[in-house]
């Protein structure tokens, strides 16, 4: 196979679009983790990943269509693509990459960032965040393709990008693109978000500041106004202004079955305990 002009120019694009945003929206999900921005770390971490894969599956032959956002569900196509080159685990972590997926997802898909419910955002979710994001750019290539075949006839020596991916699980070609610029420009405004703390990405003479708090817990109103007075409350009246408030969110407010659901179940109990 010789790789035409057209194949390395639609390589450009992927990386122009797809990649140079999701370094944008990764980059800027790191530092609203450390700054305690829980609603817009879960929101940009997931449209990140979701670039990142799309651009996966459009370097490789796929179509980008029809896979909608949900990250979980994305990264099931990513794994029949990319057979053996994806762990069973994050690195010294037993979450694997499904459910780390999908629990992002949970807090941080179009319905979720409203800040609805609590959240708790701990240093672990950052190199989570880290790894996965590693794990998943390191894909960005044409996996089939001979390395440096540009132009050439590619000889049997030389390995495809899978073979290569295969045969170094803890390493990556090359780290191109917005993060690529920011990791060898020590003067850029970028690199202390980017690279602050990143076990995955930065390098070695990087001067790391932990002096950040390393977990932001934050209380929803949804839970302060409504869940916790149904829960808890033995005053009728209260009760029954949280029951009108919790009606009138899922009335008004857009959000999905499982949060539904925790406040449906709440009206219930408090219903049943108050005899109302």
């Amino acid at each position: 196979m010789i790789v035409t002009n057209l194949e390395i120019v639609k390589s450009w694009i992927v990386g122009g679009t797809f990649v140079r945003s999701a370094d944008e929206s990764y980059i800027t999900a790191r530092w609203c983790i450390q700054t305690g921005q829980n609603s817009d770390f879960a929101w940009l971490a997931v449209h990140a990943f979701e670039k990142y894969m799309k651009a996966v599956l459009l370097m490789n032959g796929k179509t980008s269509k029809g896979h909608g956002h949900d990250i979980g569900k994305i990264y099931e196509a990513i794994k029949l693509l990319c057979n053996g080159l994806l762990p069973n685990s994050l690195q010294k972590e037993s979450t694997t990459p499904e459910t780390y997926l999908n629990s992002l997802y949970s807090i941080g898909h179009p319905d979720a960032r409203y800040g609805l419910f609590d959240s708790n955002v701990r240093l672990d979710d950052l190199n989570n965040l880290d790894r996965m994001v590693y794990i998943i750019r390191r894909l960005i290539c044409p996996l089939d393709q001979k390395i440096d075949e540009v132009g050439n006839m590619p000889s049997d020596s030389i390995p495809t990008y899978r073979d290569w991916l295969g045969a170094n699980a803890n390493d990556c070609l090359s780290i191109g693109g917005l993060l690529g610029k920011v990791i060898k420009d020590k003067t850029s405004p970028l690199r202390v978000p980017a690279l602050n703390c990143n076990l995955a990405f930065s390098p070695a003479d990087f001067g790391h500041d932990h002096d950040w708090e390393n977990s932001a817990w934050r209380k929803s109103p949804i839970s302060q106004h409504i869940l916790d007075l149904l829960n808890s409350s033995s005053d009728v009246t209260t009760v029954e202004e949280a029951i009108e408030l919790a009606n009138w969110v899922i009335s008004n407010i857009q959000m999905t079955e499982p949060p539904r659901k925790v406040i449906n179940e709440a009206i219930s109990a408090a219903n049943a305990r108050m005899l109302l």
